[in-house]
């Protein structure tokens, strides 16, 4: 049964990248288009799940895409715990590119080097089409916070903290991790950590 406590609380949160999914599998640039996962990405969700019951995970968020959500369902039901998910949470929206192959693909490998520098540089085409940067990782920070922030008084017995699994997208997780060091692309089903302590998210360091 939760406890009312009136300090607050802190939140961590294990922030990882879906499976891999049928569009990974062959090099398709995803963005919000759905592609689900290949068997391969469902074992690797397991997998996560396994890894993630030493994290005492109460609550899962995910995007609301397919791959994200698919994702979350095998890790709720192996933790036992509530899945939740958010379009604020999803995947950068790429524009005209969604689709293409990213094998020989000058304006995407171009835009990958100077995104997270050039923070207001719009995904898609130069019409700009598609999000920037700074459009990412602020919905994913503000996400965050909400998620932070909710029933934040409410606490387990048996836990001080709250621990929250994310599972959303890789150029989604690499604008937010810009906030806090150089970022990267992670492998399906890997991610970082950050917590959520006195109205701040810090940096807590990559898991595999």
């Amino acid at each position: 049964m939760p406890v009312v406590v009136n300090r607050p609380v802190t939140t961590h949160f294990y922030l990882c990248r879906h499976g891999q999914s049928e569009f990974n599998a062959k090099g398709i640039l995803q963005g919000h288009l759905e592609s689900p996962l290949t068997e391969l990405g469902k074992s690797q969700a397991r997998t996560l799940a396994t890894k993630a019951r030493k994290w005492n995970i109460q609550h899962i968020a995910s995007s609301h895409l397919g791959r994200a959500q698919q994702t979350a369902e095998i890790c709720a039901q192996s933790l036992a715990v509530d899945h939740e998910s958010s379009a604020h949470l999803a995947e950068r929206e790429f524009g005209q590119w969604q689709g293409q192959s990213i094998n020989n693909f000058p304006e995407y490998s171009h835009f990958q080097q100077h995104c997270y520098q050039q923070l207001d540089l719009p995904a898609g085409n130069e019409q700009g089409y598609g999000e920037t940067t700074i459009a990412v990782r602020q919905r994913m920070h503000n996400a965050l916070h909400s998620l932070a922030r909710s029933r934040q008084h409410i606490i387990p017995r048996d836990h001080s903290d709250k621990t929250i699994l994310i599972v959303s997208h890789g150029d989604a997780l690499a604008c937010l991790m810009s906030l806090f060091t150089a970022p990267l692309l992670v492998n399906n089903t890997h991610g970082f950590k950050l917590t959520f302590k006195q109205n701040t998210l810090h940096w807590g360091g990559f898991i595999d």
